[in-house]
């Protein structure tokens, strides 16, 4: 069997948007900052708490967190999530999250001023 032929796992995206793809993960983000990790291949999902960092202007990228992968087959194995943003209401502060598919509840959240390398004026 090919994979054009392999059935795909139900799973409504509608109203969810791709905000990265990488070893076998796609991220999401849905209505009322609902975060998604999904992997199509084998169907599994995992959804993320709602950190502050979603009301600000950010981006992000999900990455294969196992020790030793060769990245070829990432499937199913753990993986990280890094949120990077600044708040729209205080733009001098930026914001960053981590998550990790082994800790998803213990999630840690980090908030920091950064220092200019460059000002105008």
């Amino acid at each position: 069997m090919t994979a054009s032929h392999l059935p795909l796992p139900a799973f409504d995206t509608n109203c969810l948007w791709v905000i990265d793809c990488r070893h076998g993960h796609v991220f999401l983000h849905g209505r009322e900052n609902l975060l998604v990790v999904w992997d199509p291949i084998i169907g599994d999902r995992k959804v993320l708490y709602q950190p502050d960092i979603i009301s600000s202007f950010y981006s992000a990228g999900v990455l294969c967190s196992a020790l030793g992968c060769n990245h070829l087959d990432c499937h199913g194995g753990p993986f990280l999530v890094v949120l990077v943003g600044y708040d729209h209401k205080d733009e001098d502060v930026m914001l960053a999250c981590l998550y990790s598919s082994r800790l998803i509840r213990g999630a840690r959240q980090l908030q920091f001023t950064p220092t200019p390398i460059l000002t105008s004026g």
